[in-house]
Order: structure tokens, then C-alpha cells, then sequence
């Protein structure tokens, strides 16, 4: 079953439209984070569309939405695939930002808490490539509002998978 792009795709050739489309047939191995391969491939989409992408991952691994934004943000999609709205999404958000830092804005924070993703992703894209990278996990409760860790960027091809991937699971316990 062919799989759609979301967002804003208007103006964006067909064939773009395509390749991006195959991103739902790329699987992540269940101990990695965010592949380098994955990563090679958003920036360069970003790079010809000076737009972000956004790839929602499930823990399993299987790409679950792939949404085109504008060249300054894209729209942050709701997914859960728990019932329990207190527990976290058991999907992770990664989007880029072209021609930016690789820095979470405070509206990526907001969907981390509200959506309760696993873990909200930013990559810089410059030129077609990846560059830093951050990333962010819900923490304990303090006062009614889940606490966030904010990881200080790492260029793109410093990413500890292993531990990224504990972090998240570090999460759904506290939450």
C-alpha cells in the first residue's frame, strides 16, 4: 500500500513527492536512534526544498508519517500508539531545519509535552547536509508539568544510538 505525504506539498514535484514516499519502507533497527543514512537522505530532501521534513519513528522502528512543512517549520502530527494519554507516544519526532541551528524551538517543546513523544529531534540542515543535531525527552512530573531533558547538540555523526534509545526508555519509566 502506497503510503501519502502529509503537509505542504504544494509546488513540490511529483517525483519528490514519490521519493519521499519511499521513506515509509525504511526500517530502523530497534537499538538506533536516528540511522546516519536517514539522516544523509532528510537533509538532502531539505536541502532542494528549503523546507523541514518531519519522519515519525515507532520504537519498532517503522517510519509512521513523513510531512513536508515551509522553510520555517511543519506541522507536528499526534501519535499514539497507547491508549493511555499519560504514558508516552511510543513515536519518536524527527524534522529538520534548513538553512537554521539544529537547536529545539520552544514549539518543538511544546509538541514533546503535549503529543508525549518519545523524544523530539531537530537536525540543521546546510547546503543538502546534515549537521548538529539535538534532541529532547520527557522527564518526572515536578508541579504538574513533565519536566524536559534538553541534550546539548552533537554534530550529526556523533549520535550515541545505543543511549539515545535508553533515554527513551529512561522516560517511559519517570512518566
Amino acid at each position: 500500500m502506497k503510503q501519502q505525504v502529509h503537509g505542504n506539498v504544494t509546488g513540490v514535484r511529483d517525483t519528490l513527492i514519490e521519493a519521499l514516499g519511499q521513506l515509509y519502507d525504511y526500517e530502523v533497527d530497534e537499538d538506533t536512534f536516528l540511522p546516519r543514512e536517514l539522516m544523509q537522505v532528510l537533509a538532502r530532501f531539505t536541502g532542494v526544498l528549503n523546507r523541514e521534513i518531519a519522519v515519525y519513528i515507532t520504537r519498532d522502528g517503522e517510519v509512521v508519517d513523513v510531512s513536508i512543512g515551509t522553510d520555517r517549520d511543519v506541522e507536528l502530527r499526534d501519535y499514539r500508539l497507547r491508549r493511555n494519554t499519560q504514558r508516552l507516544s511510543c513515536v519518536r519526532c524527527i524534522h529538520t531545519h534548513p538553512s537554521a541551528t539544529g537547536y529545539l524551538s520552544d514549539v518543538d517543546i511544546s509538541a514533546l509535552r503535549s503529543f508525549r513523544y518519545d523524544a523530539m529531534t531537530a537536525i540543521a540542515v546546510r547546503d543538502g547536509q546534515p549537521q548538529e543535531v539535538q534532541t529532547a525527552f520527557l522527564g518526572e512530573k515536578i508541579h504538574g508539568e513533565n519536566q524536559v531533558l534538553l541534550l546539548d547538540p552533537l554534530h550529526y555523526d556523533r549520535i550515541p544510538q545505543a543511549r539515545w534509545m535508553e533515554l527513551i526508555e529512561d522516560a517511559d519509566q519517570a512518566v
